[in-house]
């Protein structure tokens, strides 16, 4: 039983949660406020007559956020990015007077055409680059470069590389495509799942072993950080063939358009992403602001009375295109978009789902492919090892798409970053995946892996292909004969020709030591090393490997692929 004095505290304390309710201020959500928006409240398809897989879509529902103009691209989340065709004026099935819309002579109310789109003015849906087959043409050599081309010797070294010093010459190898080839072959640390090997019979078992393999992988990674070893049967100037040392990680030079991928051929390049964000901002808010003024324009003088409002309300439904941009829909308005050349079968998907059909306006830019950042944090309650370049689902703003982050840390005080090998707990992480351009101000951004679950959440750091994100690769090895500042290392390499290949690298030590390769010893990968203090028997010798990758892309660069 409940006695008096229970539902009275229980009354009190409802009252007074209704009264903070009332008094609470909505948060303004910026990416949303910034375009056109509309949630559909019913949808039909019409096939076309040529050709019945794809057909005109129209969506009707109210128009929120800014004006919405008939030449902008349309996006349906997870379904891609449409022209619309033109936008009526529908009968409003919620009106707040129900004499309001127009009728015939017949009583029956009408749908009016607000606007037509012009096929000249519809911005183009390729959201990829055409690549300029001259941007990495090159000029007929000189005689000077073709003698030293001719006298270049077999171990891949010039003679001009005398002039050079000890460290430039080490790293003058030989043709960039047989680096490349024998990377193919040496390079095992791919950290895609094999779709070969998907398609196998014994699914359920190969993902077991795969999960284990990841779960220990990334319990090592916490223990030994970026610790690779040097395989037995392949030589390691071939396995790090695409790896450099670096003095510093700071200050060390890494120029962002050195060895790019056919990828970057294909997408835009923002010159001044923040220039141009505020151009595409401010053309929305003036758009906006001219709704406004209309609306101020058509206030009665007796003020903003609860009539008043209502009268202000049917004024604002008759007049349903901005007056100074006669190519917008206002706000507010129950509309019908007609979309173009939508496949069926997008329709039949939007059927199964049952859930809300959305459809959102695309800004200025916003179809076009680039690198995307985005600075997000992992879920707590999320136990599954997450790899980079994993396969997830991407939710940006109102877009959604499937793409292969890349994982690395955001330095504040450097232009390089090092690459994560796993989404880790507790720390803020930067996501770079290959999608289109995104505007707006605190963008959210949230990572779902294949059944839906939430794996990360955060926000828009910046659209910049040039982001340098290093991979590093650290050989260890073992002193086990020291005397003082000289001590012999073992287990690092297997080869001699090894300790040739990295011998300008500088070495370094868990103790904090530093030091240099001095000379091989014998024939199994021993070699000598001199530090700049006394060498204990327990340190552990280690050299740091850097190269560069990028973001692998999902459904991508078709056109890139049926080259290859």
């Amino acid at each position: 039983m409940v006695d008096d004095a229970t539902r009275r505290v229980r009354a009190t304390s409802s009252k007074q949660m209704l009264r903070s309710l009332m008094d609470v201020k909505l948060k303004n959500i910026n990416f949303r406020s910034e375009r056109s928006y509309l949630l559909a409240d019913s949808a039909e398809f019409k096939a076309s007559d040529k050709d019945l897989s794809v057909g005109t879509l129209c969506v009707r529902g109210y128009l929120r956020g800014q004006p919405l103009g008939i030449h902008q691209l349309v996006h349906i989340p997870g379904h891609g990015v449409y022209q619309m065709k033109q936008i009526d004026s529908v009968p409003d099935p919620y009106p707040l007077k129900r004499n309001h819309h127009k009728k015939t002579s017949k009583g029956i109310e009408t749908t009016e055409t607000l606007l037509v789109a012009d096929p000249l003015k519809i911005p183009d849906l390729k959201e990829e680059a055409t690549p300029d087959i001259f941007m990495g043409e090159q000029t007929w050599p000189t005689e000077e470069e073709m003698t030293t081309e001719e006298s270049r010797d077999t171990s891949g070294k010039t003679k001009s590389t005398k002039k050079m010093n000890e460290y430039q010459s080490s790293w003058n190898v030989g043709d960039e495509s047989e680096e490349e080839e024998t990377l193919e072959k040496g390079e095992s640390d791919d950290d895609d799942l094999d779709e070969e090997k998907m398609k196998d019979t014994a699914l359920n078992e190969q993902l077991l072993k795969e999960w284990r393999q990841r779960r220990l992988d990334e319990r090592d990674e916490i223990m030994f950080p970026d610790e690779v070893e040097v395989p037995l049967d392949t030589p390691a100037r071939d396995r790090f063939i695409k790896y450099r040392g670096l003095k510093s990680f700071r200050s060390s030079p890494w120029h962002p358009k050195e060895s790019l991928p056919a990828e970057y051929a294909y997408i835009y390049q923002l010159k001044n992403v923040n220039s141009l964000q505020k151009d595409v901002l401010e053309f929305g808010r003036e758009k906006e602001e001219a709704w406004l003024n209309s609306l101020s324009q058509k206030k009665g003088p007796t003020g903003e009375g609860s009539m008043d409002m209502e009268e202000n309300q049917v004024s604002v439904s008759t007049d349903k295109v901005v007056p100074d941009y006669p190519e917008c829909v206002c706000p507010g308005t129950f509309i019908a978009v007609h979309i173009l050349n939508v496949p069926s079968t997008v329709f039949e998907k939007i059927k199964d789902q049952k859930l809300p059909l959305i459809l959102s306006a695309l800004l200025e830019h916003e179809q076009k492919l680039t690198v995307v950042n985005c600075n997000v944090q992992r879920i707590s309650t999320y136990d599954k090892p997450v790899k980079s370049r994993e396969l997830l689902t991407l939710h940006c703003g109102f877009w959604r798409r499937q793409v292969r982050p890349t994982f690395s840390e955001n330095n504040l005080n450097c232009d390089k970053h090092k690459m994560d090998r796993f989404l880790q707990h507790g720390r803020w992480t930067v996501a770079s995946v290959y999608a289109p351009v995104t505007f707006g101000t605190n963008v959210p951004a949230m990572f779902f892996d294949s059944e839906g679950v939430l794996v990360a959440a955060g926000c828009l750091l910046d659209l910049n292909p040039d982001r340098i994100v290093l991979k590093k690769a650290v050989l260890t090895g073992y002193p086990f004969r020291n005397k003082k500042r000289n001590a012999v290392v073992r287990f690092m390499f297997h080869d001699p020709d090894d300790i040739k290949w990295f011998k300008p690298v500088e070495l370094w030590t868990k103790y904090g030591l530093s030091g240099r390769i001095t000379d091989s010893l014998g024939t199994h990968g021993l070699f000598k090393a001199n530090f700049d203090r006394i060498v204990k028997n327990n340190d552990t010798v280690c050299m740091s490997l850097y190269k560069r990758v990028f973001p692998k892309p999902v459904g991508e660069f078709a056109s890139l692929r049926t080259q290859h």
